[in-house]
């Protein structure tokens, strides 16, 4: 599938982000990549999506021992998830090292959250927690606003929550890359809905 058509699947906001962000990685990578469910279910552990930003580091190192003390885990768990990405096409050896081959992943399906999903958002939230009582306050940033919204501007907001996303993502990238992050921005309801009942979940 040509990169042209692939960007159309993207709003024309979050194209020309995306475009932006991808120009400095785009020696290395095509920018974009759908995954079906059955393939995100194979990565949906948080350290998969790590290992393959980790390869933009000047210090990266392609050895399952490097890269499972880098993270905070096993070996085993490091070697099994390379193996899962090479077959999944979303590393690939190249001149002695790993390198990630897509620059931006999402899943096909944006109708609901799977339990997959659902995973990797509650570990990527456990890892939150553990920075916010274990990392220095100059190496992190937790913040947040309690509002009162109006709901027909909520999808609005997820329009332009993911364009911040792309434009931040841009700056923390343009210099010499050393240090992992996640970066993560919620919105969601904290007063109980009305509707006794939600088939759907977004």
């Amino acid at each position: 599938m040509s990169e042209k058509k692939n960007l159309k699947r993207v709003s024309p906001r979050l194209r020309t982000k995306l475009i932006e962000v991808s120009k400095k990685r785009a020696s290395s990578s095509s920018i974009d990549q759908r995954l079906g469910i059955d393939e995100f279910r194979v990565i949906s552990d948080w350290y998969h999506a790590a290992i393959l930003e980790l390869t933009y580091s000047k210090h990266f190192k392609p050895d399952p021992h490097w890269i499972a003390r880098t993270l905070g885990i096993s070996a085993v768990e490091a070697k099994l998830a390379i193996e899962r990405l090479l077959k999944l096409e979303l590393l690939e050896e190249k001149n002695g090292t790993l390198v990630k081959t897509n620059f931006f992943l999402d899943t096909v399906d944006k109708t609901k959250t799977s339990v997959f999903h659902k995973k990797r958002i509650k570990q990527v939230l456990e890892k939150s927690a553990y920075s916010l009582e274990n990392d220095p306050i100059d190496e992190r940033n937790h913040s947040g606003i309690t509002l009162c919204i109006a709901p027909e501007k909520l999808s609005e907001a997820k329009e332009r929550i993911q364009a911040f996303l792309w434009d931040l993502t841009r700056t923390l990238t343009s210099g010499e890359q050393e240090r992992l992050y996640e970066l993560h921005v919620s919105l969601f309801p904290t007063q109980k809905s009305d509707q006794k009942s939600r088939r759907n979940f977004v």
